[in-house]
């Protein structure tokens, strides 16, 4: 296995040993949470008694058994052998962490692998680097019961913004794209020109925060045992990196909502939620988003007009990202005007 470069930090930090660069990969992996901690009071629930054996061999055959296992190697095909020989026990576990709002503390530590990304110029550099955290199968289960509840929950009640795509069934990029020319059609039929700008959010998961995703959920009517849920499983988290093949020391992380569990992406586009409902605020102007990727359309008959409705639209969502902690990577940032006329 190849040997780790002496790694440099954004700030020009050297780590050459094990434990530096652990240091340094960790800062910058999982960065602390932005933003501050506030108790919210979280209303009674009731829905653990909903949880029955469909629901859990739902949740546990539909994960692929080539998945990495977490840090007790117990995988996916060994649950399922579990599951043919005493399905109950697996059925009442999973009740009781909703019953008692409990994501067991076993199960929120990660195991790190770090890898290099590809095609990058120097190696020598941390950000050049990623972690996969291989999270508890067992613990997956879990949280594939509650991202399949919480989702149901908002496509019934249609809180979730219509333009939000990815991390939705039946809502892939190819509909935003075809939202996109079908916008973009309708605004010529009326002589009009249209402009997008693309925006993304830098840091994405690691950049939520509990306290306010939780207040979020809140405003949704999410039943109480699912958000106790989820507040237990975003706090006390920890990580083990391994690196050049030796396993570091488990180290406490305070970072948004973990990559790599399967309800990761209904929280995250549940906490973004909130910018297209203060964007479409503004007269002639839509949004669209797959993920983390945010598309303003602005509309009018001259680029000028296009171009201030645009400029109007992204100071609200900047604006709404720093009272909600919530960077928008100004490196990403694309605009294109969308025009019948050539040159």
């Amino acid at each position: 296995m190849a040997t780790t470069p002496t790694l440099h930090g954004p700030q020009g930090q050297l780590a050459s040993s094990i434990d530096e660069k652990e240091a340094l990969i960790r800062e910058t992996a999982f960065p602390q949470t932005p933003g501050d901690s506030q108790e919210v009071e979280i209303p009674q629930g009731s829905w653990h008694g909903q949880v029955d054996e469909g629901i859990v061999k739902h949740a546990l055959f539909h994960q692929a058994v080539q998945k990495a296992p977490g840090i007790d190697q117990l995988n996916f095909r060994a649950l399922r052998l579990l599951w043919e020989w005493d399905s109950p026990r697996i059925v009442a576990l999973t009740r009781q962490c909703f019953r008692l709002g409990l994501h067991p503390p076993v199960w929120k530590v990660a195991k790190g692998i770090l890898l290099r990304k590809p095609n990058k110029p120097d190696y020598t550099a941390v950000k050049a680097y990623r972690v996969i955290s291989l999270l508890n199968c067992l613990g997956k289960v879990v949280e594939k019961v509650a991202a399949d509840a919480i989702a149901r929950h908002c496509e019934t009640m249609g809180v979730l913004h219509p333009g939000q795509m990815g991390s939705r069934k039946q809502r892939s990029a190819i509909d935003a794209v075809a939202c996109l020319i079908q916008n973009t059609h309708e605004a010529w039929r009326l002589q009009q020109l249209v402009g997008a700008l693309f925006l993304d959010v830098k840091g994405a998961f690691d950049h939520v925060n509990p306290s306010r995703l939780i207040t979020r959920l809140i405003e949704f009517n999410l039943d109480g045992d699912l958000i106790r849920w989820v507040q237990s499983f975003l706090t006390n988290r920890w990580v083990q990196l391994q690196i050049d093949n030796t396993q570091c020391r488990a180290q406490p992380i305070n970072s948004g909502v973990p990559q790599g569990s399967p309800v990761s992406p209904i929280l995250f586009i549940i906490y973004l939620s909130g910018v297209f409902d203060v964007v479409e605020g503004m007269a002639g102007v839509q949004s669209l988003s797959f993920a983390d990727d945010i598309g303003l359309l602005a509309s009018g008959h001259s680029v000028k007009e296009v171009c201030d409705k645009l400029q109007k639209a992204a100071k609200v969502a900047i604006e709404w990202g720093h009272d909600n902690v919530v960077q928008f990577d100004a490196g990403k940032t694309e605009a294109i005007l969308l025009t019948r006329k050539r040159g």
